[in-house]
């Protein structure tokens, strides 16, 4: 993301805000289309740390001493 991005979520999902301009996330395709600046995110590794995120049944697990 750029410097002055922000990223709000609403019912309908996530909304990428860039200055005036505003990009829904697609679903479908993992991606905010009609921003070619954007570049995804991929590996294994990234994929465990968004669901980890937005899974809701993700849960922190206490340091043992």
């Amino acid at each position: 993301m750029a410097p002055g991005d922000k990223l709000n979520q609403n019912d309908a999902g996530w909304i990428l805000r860039r200055g005036e301009q505003q990009h829904a996330f697609d679903t479908a395709t993992r991606s905010f289309p009609g921003n070619p600046r954007l570049e995804s995110a991929t590996g294994f590794d990234t994929y465990w740390y968004i669901w980890s995120l937005t899974n809701p049944q993700t849960q922190i697990a206490a340091a043992a001493h």
